[in-house]
């Protein structure tokens, strides 16, 4: 199963208090007008809740695909597709 998700900034800001030493790697990139696509390979490990799941100290690493559009040089709309259930069962340990 997938999940996609909108993301605003206050909850990318969340994602960053979860998980400190979240990073994404560009898989690859691509930009038309004011569209922004992404495929990434994210790694990290939460210290907070996070997909509703409490930390158990494992590391998590997952592919994401991102679209984002772009206005006077900041993102307005942001939307992400993972595969949460892969996600969850790293989270379990």
């Amino acid at each position: 199963m997938t999940s996609t998700y909108a993301t605003r900034p206050a909850e990318l800001e969340g994602h960053g208090a979860a998980v400190p030493d979240f990073t994404w790697r560009v898989q690859d990139l691509a930009v038309e007008g004011d569209r922004v696509a992404a495929r990434l390979f994210n790694k990290g490990t939460p210290v907070k809740e996070w997909f509703g799941v409490t930390p158990t100290g494992a590391t998590v690493e997952y592919g994401e695909y991102a679209s984002h559009k772009v206005r006077d040089g900041r993102y307005y709309e942001m939307n992400y597709l993972i595969d949460a259930q892969a996600v969850e069962r790293q989270l379990a340990g």
